[in-house]
């Protein structure tokens, strides 16, 4: 069975300009993308403008392949984000019912919404009551606000609804992203949802892949999200698909070169100042700089070194001859 790898989506991290980029590049396992979840302005019932933007520089070729996340708590802006979307070219929105950021949980937003099920249940009646149930709606969701044991009455909820699919990464709101997940309580997820689950949480190799696939019942579709185990090895959808196809090593520092490079210049584009662009591809460089062998901290340091576009370049290339990328097929 093929595996469908969803691209998690991951606030400042997975916007157009990413999206756009590593489609160019490793496109061809990703089935599906996410976007960072967008909000409306308030005081004027339409999507925010720098949301608005994010899915306007999404290239038109993979538009397709592109779901907008939401984050929402009120019905009328459920309503008005399908009916948006929807003449934006999109079929399918995703709610979020998992972020975990203090922030969003304390206003119901989020995660936070986890800890009034009727207010979901409410939300969910009226979105499918209405016309906006033209537009698919699938939810990602944690498995509760404290206690894993929640999910089995969210599940209840859901399955009273005609749900897309259900994302579910299995730790708890409080837990953010702390602890081992509980793996167990997705299995038993499996058994009583009428609607599709996906996996999400902790793939950062093909190992680990495939002891989450194997773990449940053979029935279960191969369907997972990734977010942050991509960021950390770009070529990690490629090696679980076994499509990962490559002589020398050369070969694969050339092929996240150049995807580096494509990626400066998307910002180099939209941001101005070198310093504001530096400050953005330091947020990759988190991740990115995993992908060398034991060398991620002092990786990190020097990029964080640069002191403009021209020294950040010559800090790439010297990164990529000093330290050996750690690319094994496991």
């Amino acid at each position: 069975m093929i595996p469908y790898i969803f691209f998690a989506p991951i606030q400042g991290i997975t916007n157009s300009e990413f999206i756009n980029t590593y489609d160019t590049f490793f496109g061809e396992d990703i089935y599906k993308y996410f976007t960072p979840f967008m909000r409306m302005e308030s005081y004027e019932n339409k999507i925010r403008k720098k949301d608005l933007k994010n899915i306007h520089t999404i290239n038109i070729n993979i538009k397709q392949k592109v779901i907008p996340q939401i984050v929402s708590n009120n019905y009328d802006d459920l309503v008005n984000f399908a009916s948006q979307l929807s003449e934006e070219g999109f079929n399918e929105i995703n709610l979020n019912l998992g972020c975990p950021f203090p922030m969003l949980v304390k206003r119901k937003l989020g995660g936070g919404l986890l800890g009034d099920l009727n207010l979901i249940t409410a939300l969910l009646d009226q979105f499918f009551s209405s016309s906006a149930s033209t537009v698919d709606l699938s939810i990602k969701t944690r498995i509760g606000l404290e206690s894993p044991d929640e999910i089995f009455k969210i599940i209840e909820i859901f399955n009273q609804f005609p749900l897309k699919y259900i994302i579910i990464h299995p730790r708890t709101v409080m837990q953010q992203y702390s602890e081992i997940p509980y793996k167990e309580i997705f299995y038993e997820c499996i058994k009583i949802s009428k609607i599709p689950l996906i996996y999400n949480g902790d793939i950062l190799t093909k190992d680990d892949y495939d002891q989450i696939i194997n773990s449940f019942s053979n029935n279960y579709e191969r369907k997972i999200m990734i977010g942050r185990g991509i960021l950390k090895n770009l070529f990690l959808p490629a090696i679980i698909n076994e499509n990962f196809r490559f002589t020398s090593g050369s070969e694969i520092a050339l092929k996240i070169q150049n995807f580096l490079s494509e990626l400066l210049e998307q910002y180099r584009q939209r941001l101005s100042g070198d310093k504001n662009i530096i400050l953005k591809m330091l947020q990759y460089w988190e991740y990115f700089s995993v992908m060398f062998n034991n060398n991620s901290s002092k990786v990190y340091k020097t990029i964080k070194k640069s002191r403009n576009l021209n020294h950040y370049i010559e800090n790439v290339n010297k990164i990529f001859k000093e330290y050996e990328l750690k690319f094994l097929m496991i």
